[in-house]
């Protein structure tokens, strides 16, 4: 066996070894986080002559319930590069479309930007807009909020019949940010008992028809640089192995 080759294999056990400890140490990442999960997470069995208790407000329902009888009311902000629709169904942002970037960059698509509806958007056809706020009915009411317009953004507000307030404020802010706050105030004189409350961030959804989650992933900013992980990152695949 010549020089290279004594290199080539040694470089192949090299790896191997390698790909030996990586796999190990991801087992017992694993092994760790299961433990950790079964520690903190105990579900308690409930005897037939014993109902489990249910607490006050129960749980924030997976389904969403708007009233769509009443007519939505939308307010349109822009700065020129981005587009801005907030909706009263939900006292949200229903969409945001980004003006410089065309919805399809491909070599099948040569046609150029003629209007809105061929740029990027974020949290199309979703079903509730972000930053809603879901919840029991004494929360979430018919959904319906009044939009007011504000110096820089917009105010969402809702009252309830049982004294309950909620107000929403969206400000536009540099780089594309949104700026946004939600406060829950009791105007009665009573106290008052709310439900669990899940606050809505975003949806994902598809960019268009070309987009069938091939390149679905995740990206974020931790202030220093970007990160950019595929969805084959999660699933364990690395070098062509099995997760």
């Amino acid at each position: 066996m010549d020089k290279t080759g004594i290199i080539v294999i040694s470089i192949c056990v090299l790896l191997l070894g390698w790909w030996f400890v990586e796999q190990k140490k991801f087992a017992e990442q694993q092994a760790q986080q299961l433990a950790l999960f079964n520690a903190t997470n105990h579900v308690a069995a409930a005897t037939p002559a014993t109902p489990p208790e249910v607490a006050t407000g129960g749980a924030a329902p997976t389904e969403v319930n708007f009233d769509t009888n009443a007519p939505e009311q939308t307010l349109v902000l822009t700065n020129g590069r981005a587009s801005y629709t907030f909706t009263s169904r939900g006292g949200g942002l229903k969409l945001v479309q980004l003006l410089d970037y065309p919805e399809t960059v491909s070599a099948r698509w040569r046609s150029q930007i003629t209007n809105s509806a061929t740029v990027a958007t974020l949290n199309a056809e979703a079903k509730v807009p972000v930053m809603a706020v879901l919840g029991g009915s004494n929360l979430v009411g018919d959904g319906n909020y009044t939009l007011t317009r504000t110096a820089n953004g917009v105010r969402a507000e809702k009252f309830l019949p049982d004294g309950l307030r909620l107000i929403k404020n969206f400000q536009l802010g540099s780089n594309f940010l949104i700026n946004a706050n939600i406060r829950i105030e009791n105007t009665a004189s009573n106290d008052l008992h709310l439900p669990a409350q899940e606050f809505v961030v975003g949806t994902a959804t598809p960019m268009d028809a070309d987009d069938t989650g091939l390149y679905e992933g995740t990206m974020w900013y931790d202030g220093a640089k970007a990160v950019d992980e595929p969805l084959t990152w999660f699933s364990g695949r690395h070098f062509g192995c099995a997760p």
